[in-house]
């Protein structure tokens, strides 16, 4: 079993909670970024005992009694209430949806089985939100099955309290003190622990506070409120708060919206009263609310939190005491922190919004930005000293050990000084790195080149979207037509350019062209991985040379080139332009090879040619295929029929790393961007009447230059970047792992495979709107386009 490099243990699991969910995928995402393998451990709280209050008695211990009866009293309405009961089925289906694209770990442990986390897993990580609050604490999260103290971390673990009772020390302490690196989140929770802890304790910021506002963004869903709006979202009575603050906002022309607190139980007092209610809030609506609001409202600490991410003014209030258990330190811990105690307010004297309506922007970003090293200096550290202590005295053996994040790009190959690492395919027929150690002199070069384990190159915010096609139309182009008027005109100035194309053998491989004329084999979609094999190392040593190179592929190929020459000769980097598709994800060369050989068992003839989304006459539809036989002979045929292009369309059998793509968001790896304009309906109706209109995306200066060098080849309209999003998903978040994946190495009857596939169900409706012509499709898109949008 290939171990990963760490597990997450947090409340993430069904946590249907704000800030519990966002916190949790904040983490992941962190500990990715910063090179490491990693996975959300899926873990039932309600199914395991709190260690610290396990029985009813000790649960009324924990709350007092009134406040445990009153407890009980909320469920217990929650339970009998229609509408407590609709808002939360709603949530609950959105908190879901969330869950399954952070794709926690498919096996759902519990205390018994968490022993296989240390066989699994080189470092145990414990954090964040209350995972050592008495009140919430399980032994998961004190990491009670592991042994060794060097492979726990707890990172910025929340306690949410200022002391403990001797039962709760009695408990928690001997267990905390079992952890070989320890930080916490509160200031207040360091000060507590110290008198029982002698070992160094740090304090770290939030999962939430190491994104940026801008990869939030790429979370938030589209805006749920139009015009200025005040967020109000308690977790205690908001009712008071909404009656005083009405009036003073709608001076500013400010209507009132607020998300009703709705968990296990219910606020009632959120049932009445002023503002418009926000029943159906997920976690993406969540962030999109706080986004776009002109101020908020909270006794939240995400919500403070969230407010201070997008640099919103907003406003305090401290929550009401738990029984005899107050829940405030961690307010006032961040209010402190970023110097926004004046943020604090009484809810019986109310908001004064004149001087909370003043954001000093420049002291947050500041703060965040001082404590944001901080925390991942930390957490780097803390990944190190635990993957070491788990057998790895060098963490080179990942780059060829832990597949299920690697691209095959090939960067490593590339800078290695004793070309030790040779890229082949794996069971599943996906190109890998394999280090030859005998060679290996552990430098590292590898790893701190690696795209994704190592530093990520720079990403871009594209500055300038495009609708466009070329004006002279390329049946071999499988969209607009910009690719080939790009690699083209880039021959022409003298530059050398790298894209993909069938060699011998029906192999889909990177390769290099000299002249316009080789270019041409890099037109038409080919939906299968390339081979990088050397073409990163032939790109730096063009670069060297002195050429212009214009490197085309997928992000990830992208990203793994520009790491490489940043690696081997920074100084050229200049001179390298590149240019990415829209990616959706890469099948196996190894299924597209086999099914190669299974179209020759069935014509009798090899495959000399395949050439997907065709287009022979004008009225073709778009997903057409062409196959051209030995013996001359075509056949032609729609997608939907074919077993190859079904499977590619069903994203079933992806790279593995393609599911968790670090390159599928709004900040894009290469200078330009193209892609399919699935939504075109939306154009001047006019615009590309009867052609395939693609998306172009123009990320930076060297983007720029580019599409100036092709624009008088194009008609172009420009359009905003959530025009371009609408129809390209990918552009958001990766492809949706599907719910049933089996490896393609699995499948030992291949034809048999096959066979099923081509014989299998057509979605009928798809298949006879596909052979509708272009602008007969794009008219029936635009009438549902405004049909769904009439409101």
């Amino acid at each position: 079993m290939n171990m990963k490099d760490a597990c997450i243990l947090t409340k993430f699991y069904k946590n249907y909670n704000y800030g519990g969910m966002l916190q949790g995928y904040a983490l992941k995402r962190a500990v990715r970024d910063l090179g490491y393998s990693v996975d959300l451990i899926s873990y039932d709280v309600n199914a395991n005992p709190n260690p610290v209050y396990p029985g009813l008695r000790q649960q009324i211990e924990q709350y007092g009694p009134f406040s445990a009866v009153e407890k009980a009293g909320e469920k217990a309405v929650a339970k009998g209430s229609f509408l407590i009961s609709d808002i939360l089925a709603q949530r609950k289906e959105r908190f879901e949806a969330f869950m399954e694209e952070t794709q926690p770990s498919e096996k759902l442990y519990d205390d018994k089985s968490a022993e296989e986390l240390c066989r699994r897993y080189r470092a145990l990580i414990s954090g964040s939100d209350q995972v050592w609050n008495p009140n919430a604490v399980r032994n998961l999260y004190l990491q009670t099955f592991a042994e060794d103290p060097a492979r726990k971390i707890a990172y910025a673990a929340s306690i949410g309290r200022d002391s403990f009772s001797e039962r709760e020390a009695s408990v928690l302490i001997p267990a905390i003190r079992e952890f070989g690196s320890i930080s916490v989140r509160e200031r207040t929770a360091k000060k507590l622990l110290k008198r029982y802890i002698e070992a160094p304790i740090e304090t770290s910021l939030d999962p939430t506070l190491l994104l940026s506002a801008e990869e939030w963004s790429e979370v938030a869903s589209d805006p749920l409120v139009e015009g200025k709006y005040v967020l109000v979202y308690f977790f205690s009575d908001s009712l008071n708060v909404r009656r005083r603050a009405e009036q003073l906002f709608a001076k500013r022309g400010m209507k009132m919206v607020f998300i009703p607190y709705a968990k296990q139980e219910y606020n009632l007092t959120d049932a009445s009263g002023p503002g418009e209610r926000m029943e159906d809030v997920g976690p993406r609506e969540f962030v999109s609310l706080v986004q776009n609001a002109s101020f908020v409202l909270t006794d939240s600490f995400h919500g403070a939190v969230f407010s201070l991410i997008f640099k919103k003014p907003f406003a305090v209030f401290e929550r009401n005491r738990n029984g005899h258990v107050s829940m405030n330190s961690r307010l006032y811990d961040l209010l402190n922190l970023f110097d926004q105690s004046h943020r604090l307010v009484n809810a019986k004297t109310g908001v004064e919004p004149d001087y909370l309506f003043e954001v000093d922007r420049e002291k947050i970003e500041s703060i965040w930005a001082s404590e944001k090293k901080r925390s991942l200096e930390y957490l780097s550290g803390a990944l190190k000293r635990a993957i070491l202590a788990a057998g790895h005295s060098e963490r080179m053996v990942t780059v060829s050990s832990d597949e299920e994040r690697c691209t095959g790009c090939g960067a490593c190959a590339a800078v290695c000084p004793t070309g030790c690492i040779s890229l082949e395919s794996n069971r599943n027929g996906f190109i890998v790195p394999v280090i030859d150690a005998d060679k290996c002199i552990k430098c590292g070069r590898c790893l701190a080149t690696c795209p994704v384990q190592g530093k990520r190159p720079e990403m871009f915010t594209p500055v300038r979207c495009l609708g466009a096609y070329a004006i002279y139309e390329d049946k071999e182009s499988a969209s607009g037509g910009i690719g080939g008027i790009l690699c083209r005109l880039f021959a022409e100035t003298g530059g050398v350019v790298y894209g993909t194309a069938y060699t011998e053998g029906m192999n889909v491989c990177a390769v290099r062209a000299d002249s316009p004329e080789e270019t041409e084999a890099f037109k038409g979609t080919k939906y299968v991985q390339s081979y990088m094999g050397d073409s990163a190392a032939r790109v730096v040593m063009d670069l060297a040379a002195g050429r212009k190179v214009l490197f085309t592929g997928t992000p990830c190929q992208i990203a793994g080139v520009r790491a490489a020459v940043k690696t081997r000769c920074p100084s050229k980097a200049q001179n390298l332009y590149t240019a990415e598709i829209i990616c959706h994800g890469v099948p196996s060369p190894l299924m597209f090879k086999r099914y190669l050989n299974w179209l020759w068992e069935k014509h009798g003839q090899k495959v000399e040619e395949y050439r997907f989304r065709v287009k022979e006459r004008d009225t073709d539809p778009d997903y057409m295929v062409r196959i051209g036989l030995e013996n001359g002979s075509k056949v032609i045929q729609t997608g939907f029929r074919d077993p190859y292009y079904r499977l590619f369309l069903s994203s079933k059998w992806f790279r593995k790393s393609c599911y968790e793509c670090p390159f599928a968001s709004q900040k894009r790896a290469a200078d330009l961007t193209m892609g399919d304009f699935w939504n075109a309906e939306i154009l001047p109706e006019e615009f590309g009447k009867d052609r395939r209109v693609s998306v172009v995306l123009i990320n930076n200066r060297r983007g720029e230059e580019l599409l100036r060098l092709i624009f008088g080849e194009l008609e172009a309209v420009d359009i905003s970047w959530e025009t371009a999003a609408e129809g390209n998903a990918n552009l958001r978040r990766p492809t949706p792992k599907p719910s049933v994946y089996t490896e393609f190495g699995d499948v030992r009857d291949t034809g048999a495979f096959f066979d099923h596939e081509a014989t299998g169900k057509v979605n009928r409706g798809k298949y006879w709107f596909s052979k509708l012509t272009p602008g007969v499709r794009r008219a029936v898109k635009k009438e549902i386009h405004l049909w769904r949008h009439k409101d």
